[in-house]
């Protein structure tokens, strides 16, 4: 089923239920990050397991995502930052030591 407008959301689910969807797959767009808290009511509601593209999906009661971290990134960055810096005063150190010599 595809949605385009939210107020054909209800209309998508009965049909999914009628035509025996035994699951249901969410892509992001706009109107689907709007609409988060009404989709997951749905799917529960007409008791379609779903599987969402972010893990905000799931921690308000969505059953599960696939989308990657968002948060993940950020830590990577702030680990490969530290790193650079680390480094950079240790060849610091060495360009400092090698113009005594």
């Amino acid at each position: 089923m595809e949605v385009n407008r939210v107020e054909k959301l209800e209309a998508a689910f009965k049909d999914a239920v009628k035509a025996r969807s035994s699951a249901l797959t969410v892509s992001l767009s706009a109107m689907i990050n709007s609409n988060q808290r009404k989709i997951r009511q749905l799917a529960a509601e007409n008791r379609l397991p779903a599987i969402y593209p972010r893990a905000e999906f799931v921690e308000s009661g969505g059953l599960m995502s696939y989308g990657a971290d968002r948060n993940e990134g950020f830590r990577r960055a702030a680990v490969n930052d530290r790193q650079n810096s680390e480094r950079n005063k240790t060849c610091g150190d060495s360009r400092r030591a090698a113009k005594e010599v």
